[in-house]
């Protein structure tokens, strides 16, 4: 479920599960976007890339953040990060072509250059472990990487991002952002 906007213009701190259609229809195709001049083609772009990469490999969950998941009315991308299971990654290395998609997508604004979609995304690989403490350096690594991004899509720049000394309240979190599952959990 989707969060009101706090009075910031974001969604108040934390990840919320929702769906496609709700994600569309808050953010997308409500009224309060209406004079939008970005909003509906930059959707419709970030549904192509995420049609193409679920073309390369299944793609378990995607997080949405940034401006368009926000009140700023034209926002200039769609920040993603898609959740992918690392065994479902390593399967399509033997595939160039699949692999090339891959590649494409894990890198921040690789997609907008390459291709002129307005997404920036990356790829987090999702490592089963059924246990709740970590068995090894790639639970590790990928806990790391969580909450990283974690960290990352509650953060709001203030100032400059080149800046030597950024002030405190970059590191607090003041937003939240979504996660839709779209493939599931079950590789």
């Amino acid at each position: 479920m989707i969060p009101n906007l706090e009075p910031s213009g974001h969604m108040p701190p934390g990840r919320y599960r929702c769906d496609l259609s709700q994600v569309q229809s808050r953010f997308r195709d409500h009224s309060e976007f209406t004079r939008s001049t970005t909003r509906r083609d930059i959707w419709d772009e970030w549904a192509r890339a995420t049609a193409a990469l679920r073309w390369a490999v299944p793609v378990a969950a995607v997080w949405l953040g940034g401006s368009y998941i926000s009140n700023t009315a034209d926002p200039a991308d769609l920040d993603t990060v898609y959740v992918v299971s690392s065994f479902e990654l390593a399967a399509v290395q033997t595939d160039q072509q699949r692999n090339r998609v891959v590649a494409l997508f894990a890198g921040g604004k690789l997609v907008h250059a390459q291709t002129g979609l307005r997404v920036d995304s990356y790829i987090l690989p999702w490592k089963s472990n059924p246990r709740s403490s970590p068995q090894d350096g790639g639970d590790n690594m990928y806990l790391r990487r969580r909450g990283y991004w974690d960290d990352f899509w509650q953060r709001i720049s203030s100032g400059p991002r080149s800046a030597v000394n950024p002030p405190p309240e970059n590191a607090r979190p003041r937003r939240g952002y979504l996660e839709v599952i779209l493939d599931g959990f079950d590789s």
